[in-house]
């Protein structure tokens, strides 16, 4: 699928290359295409930004998860909902994943108005792409002076939908992160107030509370404050960061959160980063694919910005570096999806755009605005991807509702790992996702105790049992000690298909596998 991707992308770079050829001719002149082509810029962006919205509205209609972890996220908000703690011992129930709690907090609000389902957590995740869109737009037709290009560069954020794992409009903390690291960054790079310039450092520490990865632009926001105004007018910021960052997270994280609260935010994460070729392989092809024209003007800007210019950066364009530390180091681990580049894209996006800009307007005699929207064209057309692959299939409601059916029917208790807990439909038995044990097993070798301790409702069940799960059970590498207590009993095929996740770095499958509980497998596994 990503091949298909990249495949359209060079085609559709190919003939916007031939599209500037003809520009630069005598035909072009006579055609106007000076005139045409950045008319063709903005109608693409606009194209992206609606196709972007009809996506967020199917989306969030959609009743079941379109990304794995969905609706073990619901689980988080509606422990803070009750207000039991989020981050507490392994358990058949509930297993928390490695995310820092602000987006279940921040999720209770919608909650309360729309009810304890996916709806409400993807609205939020959807107001924040929209707002991360504006600021976007504020920023760059603040710097330029013009309307098209914040449109660009709003447009250009769209296109990066499938590009950016398609997250941003799913049940996860990504898009608030984003938001929250662009609009604290725009409000110091304003510099109206005093109070204004603590607004974005509290927002910007907001950002690492969403993730953790927000933390790198917590402490670009800080040392670019510092480096603007002097230590003896800075020296508050850095003790508002650090009380309400490490130490907020160190000594009141547990109380406030629950008591395995760093353990999860921290322990079990850094494990994760290994720093080898693949890391960087990774981070080229995907920022070579997906970003080169961008990459190469932002990079440009931000050493023209201190070499040519002679003028201190922007706080937008001083954030670049800490955006490149987000992508080092959600590259070290091999496993994460490629939501990790997310914030690096956006800024790319943003300090690219101004880069481009800014050689259109320093380049005239040289055909840099030519160039310029050549730069353009490509850059949407390394964005490029088929439409269908991020749409919602037909028939997802029905066929919830047959799965449901199906689970229900099932004598006895049923563990459905890909799933955790069926959205507003309690029941699964244990309800704990495999994502959150493998996170575990790869941190600690000496977790699997705690994992087979999760999973003991399904190793030694008091009746029939069944596991559902969306890939054959051997496949699973934290599942060892339930696979030789299990039988298959039916392949669905692509019955369920419909209620596929969305295709992303993993594809995951669907609904498919369907296990028995056989006591005699379980006995003979059982013995020396």
């Amino acid at each position: 699928m990503q091949h298909l991707h990249f495949r359209l992308a060079l085609a559709l770079t190919a003939l916007a290359i031939l599209l500037a050829a003809l520009e630069a001719s005598p035909l072009g002149r006579r055609l106007r295409l000076e005139r045409l082509v950045p008319r063709l810029l903005a109608a693409v962006a606009a194209g992206n930004l609606l196709f972007v919205a009809f996506l967020w509205y199917q989306h969030s209609r959609s009743p079941f998860t379109l990304e794995l972890m969905e609706s073990s996220i619901l689980q988080h908000v509606l422990r803070a909902l009750r207000h039991e703690p989020i981050y507490a011992a392994a358990q058949p129930g509930f297993v928390p994943f490695a995310y820092n709690p602000l987006y279940y907090f921040a999720a209770l609000p919608l909650v309360r108005l729309f009810g304890p389902g996916l709806f409400a957590l993807r609205l939020l995740a959807i107001l924040g792409a929209l707002g991360a869109t504006l600021v976007l737009y504020l920023a760059v037709s603040g710097k330029t002076c013009s309307r098209w290009w914040g449109l660009v560069a709003a447009g250009l954020f769209a296109a990066a939908y499938h590009t950016m794992d398609s997250y941003l409009d799913m049940a996860h903390s990504d898009s608030l992160m984003i938001f929250a690291a662009l609009l604290g960054t725009w409000l110091i790079d304003r510099h109206r107030s005093r109070l204004g310039d603590w607004a974005g450092l509290l927002v910007l520490i907001a950002a690492f509370w969403f993730k953790q990865h927000g933390a790198f632009f917590a402490l670009g926001g800080a040392l670019y404050l510092t480096w603007r105004d002097g230590w003896r007018r800075s020296w508050g910021y850095w003790a508002a960061l650090l009380l309400l960052g490490p130490a907020l997270f160190v000594f009141a994280g547990p109380s406030l959160f629950g008591p395995e609260f760093q353990f999860y935010t921290w322990d079990v994460p850094r494990h994760w980063s290994r720093l080898d070729a693949g890391t960087f392989v990774r981070l080229m092809t995907h920022f070579g694919q997906a970003y080169p024209f961008l990459l190469v003007s932002a990079v440009w800007l931000l050493l023209r910005s201190w070499t040519v210019d002679g003028k201190r950066p922007s706080a937008l364009l001083f954030q670049l570096p800490f955006a490149i530390l987000t992508a080092f180091q959600g590259g070290l681990d091999a496993a994460s999806s490629n939501n990790v580049f997310i914030a690096l894209g956006t800024w790319l996006i943003l300090a690219g755009t101004l880069g481009i800009h800014a050689f259109g307007r320093r380049s005239e005699p040289t055909g840099g605005p030519r160039l310029a929207r050549l730069a353009l064209l490509c850059s949407f057309a390394m964005l490029a991807y088929n439409p269908k692959s991020v749409l919602s299939p037909p028939g997802a409601v029905e066929k919830y509702t047959e799965l449901g059916r199906l689970i229900h029917a099932l004598p006895g208790s049923t563990y459905a790992p890909d799933i955790g807990q069926l959205p507003g439909a309690p029941g699964l038995v244990p309800a704990a996702h495999w994502i959150a044990l493998d996170d575990l097993m790869r941190a600690h070798a000496k977790d699997s105790l705690t994992v087979e301790a999760v999973l003991a409702p399904a190793i030694h069940p008091p009746g029939k049992a069944w596991l559902l799960t969306y890939r054959r059970l051997s496949s699973y590498s934290c599942f060892r000690s339930l696979e030789p207590c299990y039988v298959l009993d039916a392949d669905l095929g692509d019955r369920f298909i419909a209620i596929q996740p969305l295709r992303r770095r993993f594809h995951q499958g669907w609904p498919r596998f369907l296990y028995r509980y056989d006591p005699a497998a379980a006995a003979a596994a059982a013995r020396p």
